[in-house]
């Protein structure tokens, strides 16, 4: 059988953090049916406030909602401040799984959405969200 997303709700924030940031976040991610936390691995600014979106997050969705870990810019690898064994042990710690992509040049863009796809499924095993959907419907929020 096939599955597909019914809908996936993209949020980002800019800068990562501040206040305003998550009081969006609680508005925004009510009723979703799974969070993808992004960092830039260039930016260890970035990487330093995964913790508090994730709390936000689990806050707002509770710990049945399925999360993931990205870290976008991986075609930036010169400009890397985060290895990837850094980010591996923090994702480990938090029980995410963890995937590096590159938004630019969609390096591993399928495996996330693989990943989301597959830990939908492993937390919610009777949901619908996912069942004999015909294609996917994206819709961006840029804050």
């Amino acid at each position: 059988m096939e599955y597909y997303l019914k809908r996936l709700i993209i949020i980002t924030f800019l800068p990562a953090g501040d206040r305003f940031g998550q009081m969006l976040t609680q508005t925004f991610a009510r009723g979703t049916s799974a969070a993808i936390t992004m960092y830039d691995v260039t930016s260890r600014a970035s990487f330093n406030n995964l913790k508090q979106w994730i709390e936000c997050l689990t806050a707002t969705l509770g710990h049945e909602v399925p999360m993931v870990i990205a870290g976008n810019k991986i075609d930036l690898a010169k400009n890397k401040e985060i290895s990837s064994g850094e980010s591996q042990k923090f994702a480990d710690s938090q029980g995410i799984p963890l995937v590096e992509i590159s938004v630019k040049d969609t390096t591993n863009i399928a495996e996330l959405a693989k990943l989301v796809s597959i830990n939908m499924l492993l937390k919610n095993p009777n949901s619908t969200c996912l069942k004999g959907m015909p294609a996917m419907e994206t819709q961006s929020h840029l804050i």
